[in-house]
């Protein structure tokens, strides 16, 4: 449905459909901006909340949901992860 989505969701197709019903609606063009922004590698309010103020802030390179390996070998995964040192959980 939109270039944010990292891949194709079958309930796209229904989000579009009621977004077509709604046509007219009070605050519709919000809601299709905000699906426009949407991507399922955010998992959290939080986290959409955060990817949105780094979009407005034209904060660049970074990728989402990353997994590293700490120091002791454990692998986590990182919300945020700027280059190879800087990120944000």
């Amino acid at each position: 449905m939109c270039a944010s989505r990292t891949r194709e969701d079958p309930a796209d197709a229904e989000v579009q459909a009621v977004l077509d019903a709604c046509r007219g609606w009070p605050h519709i063009r919000r809601a299709r901006r905000t699906i426009e922004f949407s991507t399922d590698l955010s998992e959290s309010p939080l986290e959409s909340d955060t990817r949105l103020a780094f979009l407005r802030a034209v904060v660049p390179g970074y990728r989402q949901q990353v997994e590293v390996v700490d120091a002791l070998g454990i692998v986590r995964r990182i919300d945020f992860l700027f280059g190879l040192r800087a990120g944000v959980e």
